[in-house]
């Protein structure tokens, strides 16, 4: 099986149980609690829509994954984090 290749990013603020409002106006809400948002492109490079997660983790360690289809609106205020991801 050959290993794919995934792009994330996080939000730069904490958040508390995390609203997200993705393109094409869905919204999604991911996890309780403060914690982080991470936002995991599963297909970079591929035109919209594709495979994508959503990934809330807890100040206790927690993890919430919530599937999606488009990137949030706000992708562009989000950190890229700097190394791709093994799928």
């Amino acid at each position: 099986m050959a290993v794919r290749e995934a792009r994330g990013w996080v939000h730069a603020l904490v958040c508390r149980g995390c609203g997200v409002t993705t393109a094409w106006a869905r919204s999604l809400r991911v996890g309780t609690g403060e914690g982080w948002l991470f936002f995991i492109d599963d297909r970079p490079g591929a035109n919209w829509e594709h495979a994508c997660r959503y990934v809330f983790v807890g100040r206790g360690g927690n993890v919430e994954v919530v599937a999606g289809q488009t990137p949030p609106v706000d992708l562009d205020t989000c950190i890229r984090m700097s190394a791709a991801l093994k799928r």
